[in-house]
């Protein structure tokens, strides 16, 4: 049974009582290094480090390596930075495959991008329900009451892309759209592409549109939906961006994407670490805007400086 790692805080007092060295390390330790989205926001982190004069060092697995999750390597990285003696760490918690104690972290630290089981711990990171929503409402106007919407889910122990996808679907419903498709593609990227077109081949009714709730979902459905006949092929919305999105965007191929900002919330999550160590108070919950893009909105200059964020990301893990 796959389930998320489970992170102990010995107590927000050690927080409180916790003295910087004037030399602060800080880890940061993602759930992938593959995905633009983690390499974006591991420049935002390195950017936020530079600008609060303290050292980060940066470690990821490989978010489509099954082996990384059965044999829980960032259960080991956490356990390595701890050894390390970091003063703060910042981590992205991912599945693990078997039960494993976890480390006890007394260092101050915070989440960022997703939340974990079982612990309350301080956040930075999209409201994903709210952005499911917004994705939703990307439809409206655009296809008639009762059409019919498919929902390619990724995997049922993923908090974050299970949240934008009880947000669209909440929304869709409302808007008068009727789900009639929700799939699982799991987590393995050479196979989502396959299990999207087994599902649209199988649905004996064509979808009117159909939503995929982060970037390797989005890029394996577009390509299946692409195979399809022009005239059977839905609107899709997407979610968090590829370059090579750009162009589907502008040629209709995605209806709408609904990006976050992960430089941002790298940048956020570190500086807010940085200070709330600086200051000897535990870090605040962060709550990370998304943008909204479609076509007509590719040229705005808002959209223009957040897609230049993925024209040359470093690699998340150094």
């Amino acid at each position: 049974m796959v389930r998320i790692l489970v992170v102990c805080l010995v107590g927000l007092l050690a927080v409180i009582h916790h003295t910087v060295a004037s030399a602060t390390e800080i880890g940061v330790i993602l759930a992938g290094n593959r995905s633009q989205f983690w390499q974006v926001l591991a420049d935002g982190v390195r950017k936020a480090a530079s600008d609060a004069k303290v050292d980060v060092i940066i470690r990821a697995p490989n978010e489509d390596d099954p082996q990384a999750i059965r044999d829980n390597l960032q259960v080991r990285m956490i356990q390595s930075m701890l050894e390390r003696k970091v003063d703060g760490l910042i981590l992205a918690p991912m599945p693990v495959a078997a039960p494993a104690t976890p480390p006890l972290i007394g260092v101050p630290f915070l989440l960022i991008d997703r939340e974990g089981a079982d612990y309350s711990a301080p956040l930075v990171a999209t409201d994903n329900y709210a952005a499911g929503r917004r994705a939703a409402q990307t439809l409206r106007g655009a296809l008639p009451h009762g059409a019919r919407i498919g929902v390619f889910r990724v995997a049922r122990d993923l908090q974050a892309t299970t949240a934008r996808e009880n947000g669209f679907i909440a929304a869709a419903t409302e808007l008068g759209f009727r789900v009639v498709l929700q799939t699982y593609l799991g987590y393995d990227i050479r196979g989502m592409q396959t299990a999207a077109a087994a599902a649209l081949s199988a649905h004996t009714q064509a979808l009117d549109a159909v939503f995929t709730p982060h970037d390797i979902s989005t890029f394996s459905v577009l390509r299946a939906i692409n195979a399809l006949p022009k005239g059977k092929r839905p609107l899709h919305v997407g979610f968090d961006y590829w370059p090579s999105f750009a162009p589907s965007l502008r040629n209709g191929e995605l209806h709408a994407i609904v990006i976050q900002r992960p430089f941002n919330m790298g940048y956020e999550a570190t500086r807010e670490l940085a200070e709330s160590m600086r200051a000897n108070r535990p870090p605040r919950h962060i709550n990370i805007g998304t943008l909204v893009v479609t076509a007509a909105r590719l040229d705005d200059a808002d959209v223009r400086e957040e897609l230049a964020r993925y024209e040359k990301p470093r690699k998340a893990g150094e």
